[in-house]
């Protein structure tokens, strides 16, 4: 999938992706975006009826279980970014900052197991 700045090239085969500039500038020009991909997740313990239809008040707790979303993104951006995985109350992940450089004007976004986020900080160096 290709939009006017971003190109898809996802592996997961159902999930949901959205980049968001936070400062109102378009992606291409942003200095802080916000990644959001999100493939199944449940709370430990959420328990589903016989249809699938209901989960009732089986609603489980924390943590959170995610299938991590896997791919790259192809962001058109001519500055260097630096890719800041958040953990589930929005806080960055300390230690697991990645810096991006453009090649041709284009920084490349890897989304990976490893990862195990559904939330991301994008912000220009």
């Amino acid at each position: 999938l290709r939009t006017a700045d971003t190109e898809f090239r996802l592996t997961t085969p159902f999930c949901a992706v959205s980049l968001s500039a936070l400062d109102g500038r378009p992606l291409s020009g942003s200095k802080k975006i916000l990644l959001v991909a999100a493939a199944r997740c449940a709370n430990t313990g959420m328990q589903w009826n016989a249809e699938r239809t209901s989960i009732s008040n089986h609603w489980g707790g924390p943590p959170l279980l995610i299938e991590p979303v896997e791919g790259q993104l192809k962001l058109r951006h001519p500055a260097s970014l630096e890719w800041v995985p958040l953990d589930g109350a929005g806080r960055p992940q300390a230690g697991k900052e990645t810096h991006l450089t453009p090649r041709d004007g284009v920084c490349t976004i890897p989304l990976a197991e490893a990862d195990a986020t559904v939330w991301c900080f994008l912000r220009q160096r």
